[in-house]
């Protein structure tokens, strides 16, 4: 949330910039990412949140994970490295997913699909191990 702050002294338009300092759980993270067009975090929970609640998200990785999630989403291009900040790539980035975003949420929705059904055969899978399910 400092960052978050500290960047508000660069906004244009200041009234259309709000950082929320409340406590918020997944859902309610959830909701508000989910009334965006675009997400762009510096945590990968946010990121994933985000495209959760059908909200694309760049993510800036400052460690593999971001990337990596990214990739195996089939979204490489919408993980940046935390370097990009200081030398204009990420606004030139925003800009262009911003004009890219029919196709991009068409992609983000399968991409989310997918991993969900990935992930509800590796419960059924666990389940089916441990004699749960017959």
């Amino acid at each position: 949330r400092m960052v978050a702050l500290n960047l508000r002294q660069h906004i244009s338009d200041p009234a259309r910039y709000h950082v929320v300092m409340d406590e918020l759980n997944d859902l309610e993270m959830g909701k508000i990412l989910g009334a965006c067009e675009l997400t762009v975090g510096t945590r990968l929970h946010s990121a994933i949140i985000s495209m959760n609640f059908a909200t694309p998200a760049i993510a800036i990785n400052y460690e593999h994970k971001s990337a990596g999630i990214m990739q195996q989403l089939g979204l490489p291009e919408m993980a940046i490295d935390i370097r990009h900040l200081l030398d204009g790539s990420l606004q030139a980035m925003v800009a262009d997913t911003l004009g890219q975003l029919p196709a991009l949420n068409t992609r983000l929705s399968e991409a989310v699909s997918r991993e969900r059904q990935t992930g509800m055969q590796m419960v059924q899978s666990v389940l089916e191990r441990i004699g749960e399910v017959k």
